[in-house]
């Protein structure tokens, strides 16, 4: 069983079933006393209770880390780049690829129409793609000029980021790097 971080689980075994289980070690090892009408042995109680005290401390430190991964993931999802605050995501855009441009062998057009201000989350997630697009366009063998466009059309976005590299046959799938 993966841990996927947003589960319950710890280990192989989520929490629930950790105190279950030493909630049954305490009831089977108080019943056997009750049956043989021995006093009960303390040292024998500390085996269950042990347990139930160790799992207890898993899940809270389960909890723990699972509120830290999502305050991590609400932060990072909060994250702007600074360059759409200071200069708007077409300008931040055309920026990104005169510097991309400059740094590789890569002749990147951008044609971006005036947009007005889109939600924060959108702009961010528009910004990230294109670098990301870029990156993959550079990895192409015989791609030398790369074209970034947008076109708004109502409440439609549409990105389209094309280079001159050879083109896959149809139904191919990428090679993995």
């Amino acid at each position: 069983m993966q841990h996927d971080g947003r589960s319950g689980a710890v280990g192989e075994t989520g929490p629930a079933v950790l105190v279950g289980a030493g909630l049954s070690a305490l009831l089977a090892v108080s019943g056997l006393w009750q049956v043989t009408e021995r006093s009960a042995p303390r040292v024998l109680l500390l085996i269950p209770v042990c347990l139930l005290f160790t799992t207890a401390a898993l899940t809270l430190r389960e909890a723990a880390h699972q509120r830290h991964r999502e305050r991590t993931w609400e932060l990072i999802s909060q994250m702007r780049p600074l360059a759409l605050d200071g200069l708007g995501l077409s300008a931040a855009l055309e920026d990104l690829a005169r510097h991309t441009g400059d740094a590789g062998e890569l002749d990147i057009r951008v044609q971006v129409p005036l947009l007005p201000r889109l939600p924060a989350d959108a702009e961010a997630m528009i910004y990230r793609i294109v670098p990301e697009a870029l990156t993959n366009a550079a990895r192409h063998p015989g791609a030398h000029k790369v074209e970034v466009e947008l076109h708004v059309d109502g409440a439609d976005l549409d990105i389209v980021i094309q280079d001159e590299g050879p083109a896959r046959p149809a139904g191919s799938r990428p090679a993995m790097d």
